[in-house]
């Protein structure tokens, strides 16, 4: 089969079997991967580019704390005041429920500008991390074989079947610390019927990642001072 041929129904077609693997997924249909689509899911490519972002991140901080800090702040807090920590949770929530190009990080830098607690701040983001990850489970879960879902994954399947296949618990995990797309990874777990615990163990690094994020963010932005 010509691999741009390849349709998510190729890779992925519900079944009734209730077989699990040691992995905590129902055994995943082969499908052809190419090596781009290998390098995509590679562990150690991940943490690279999750550690250089980290780098970057906390450079542009330092140079937001020295240029444009005054300009960015009084919007910033106003956003941030007008969100509260409940507003914090709820925006995070949608982020992480739907398959977006957008980042809970913005969150964590309005948390930051609106000089709000950082533990609470950290806790409220990360709360509505892990729900809104699990209510994409529950929609890959339960939907994953309309052709609603079939679209709004699109290519994303190989790379989730080989991402699952091989790392089981860690895909998740992995996804929540690096770029990896943290909602598509929590529908795809649905779709592939991971099993509830081992996902849930797997959503609760969405903790210590922005737990890390925010003091980069705080560090480079505000300094010691945080």
């Amino acid at each position: 089969m010509n691999r741009s041929m390849i349709r998510p129904t190729d890779i992925y077609r519900p079944t009734r079997s209730k077989s699990v693997s040691s992995k905590g997924i129902r055994d995943i249909p082969a499908g052809q991967v190419s090596s781009k689509e290998e390098r995509d899911v590679d562990p150690r490519r991940n943490i690279i580019k999750a550690a250089l972002i980290i780098v970057a991140s906390f450079l542009l901080m330092v140079v937001l704390r020295f240029t444009l800090k005054d300009l960015i702040e009084g919007t910033a807090q106003d956003i941030a005041e007008l969100l509260s920590y409940p507003g914090m949770f709820l925006v995070t929530m949608a982020m992480d429920t739907l398959i977006d190009p957008f980042t809970p990080d913005i969150v964590l830098f309005l948390a930051l500008s609106g000089d709000f607690e950082p533990l609470l701040s950290v806790l409220f983001i990360s709360l509505g991390s892990i729900i809104g990850g699990h209510i994409g489970y529950q929609i890959g879960r339960s939907l994953g074989h309309t052709r609603f879902v079939r679209r709004v994954i699109g290519g994303y399947m190989v790379r989730g079947r080989l991402l699952f296949s091989k790392y089981g618990l860690f895909a998740v995990i992995l996804a929540a610390f690096t770029p990896i797309p943290f909602s598509t990874v929590c529908w795809i777990a649905g779709i592939f019927e991971m099993d509830r615990r081992l996902f849930f163990i797997g959503t609760l690094w969405r903790v210590p990642r922005f737990l890390l994020w925010f003091l980069v963010l705080g560090l480079g932005y505000k300094g010691l001072g945080i």
